[in-house]
């Protein structure tokens, strides 16, 4: 699958890194202090921008990101409180945000999250598509690691939804919930779906599945160029030199395909 430029799942997963910008100015500094880094995308974490209420200010902070960043994919996210983010919105508002900024032309994808009304979700993808953006469906929990069945579920129901991408992001307290996750990943590709996956345990525990990727298909992961979005998140020069160290030289496709 591309994304502008980009080819997810293919080799090592791809770098993504949180812009968090209050005002414009701090997205322009943000966005330039990028230009020379080894990233793949970023991810407008817009719940921490200012203007968030004004949907003519929002797609100037797109606007904005892209003038500065150029031809790099920029998902578009608000997280919302119930799922780590900074502020609420109205589930009407939070769709209208997502649908206006999936129309504008200045983004590349939109991370919408599982656990929303489906009716509209469905729309907001139906709509998404319509203008030729992607659509990451995600789901995270800060406090445990479901299990592995329950996980499956919702990767599943993502894919039927439509989601180009899905995403778990959920906390582990051990080993075992670490194995919990890669085993997910790894019995998610033998289902035979093809809507690739990203995977993350968060926290010291899970920084082993910010790494392994590409052994296990995890096609996306999320690296701190500045402030980390994220617990467990590691800079984005460690993470590129480990997953290079880590790298077994093959399409993970191939291996679960």
């Amino acid at each position: 699958m591309r994304i502008r430029n980009l080819t997810i799942g293919k080799h090592q997963p791809k770098i993504c890194v949180p812009v968090m910008g209050y005002t414009f100015q701090d997205l322009f500094d943000e966005a330039f202090n990028l230009l020379n880094v080894d990233f793949d995308m970023i991810e407008w974490r817009a719940d921490y921008f200012k203007y968030i209420h004004d949907l003519e200010l929002v797609q100037k902070g797109a606007w904005v990101l892209r003038r500065v960043l150029g031809d790099k994919p920029i998902l578009f996210t608000f997280r919302t409180a119930k799922e780590g983010g900074v502020r609420r919105l109205h589930p009407d508002y939070y769709f209208k945000l997502n649908q206006t900024l999936a129309q504008s032309g200045l983004i590349d994808a939109v991370d919408l999250e599982f656990f929303q009304e489906e009716g509209l979700l469905k729309e907001t993808i139906e709509t998404a598509h319509l203008h030729g953006t992607k659509v990451v469906l995600s789901n995270h929990d800060f406090e445990k690691t479901p299990a592995q069945e329950d996980l499956l579920q919702r990767l599943t129901a993502m894919a039927s939804l439509g989601g180009d991408i899905g995403k778990i992001a959920v906390m582990p307290h051990s080993s075992s919930d670490v194995l919990t996750i890669l085993n997910t990943t790894d019995a998610y590709y033998h289902k035979g779906i093809s809507m690739p996956i990203v995977a993350i345990g968060m926290g010291e525990y899970g920084k082993v599945t910010r790494v392994s990727g590409e052994l296990f298909g995890s096609v996306l992961t999320f690296a701190a160029a500045g402030e980390s979005s994220a617990p467990g998140q590691l800079s984005v020069d460690v993470l590129r030199e480990t997953m290079k160290t880590l790298s077994c030289e093959q399409n993970w496709s191939e291996s679960f395909g």
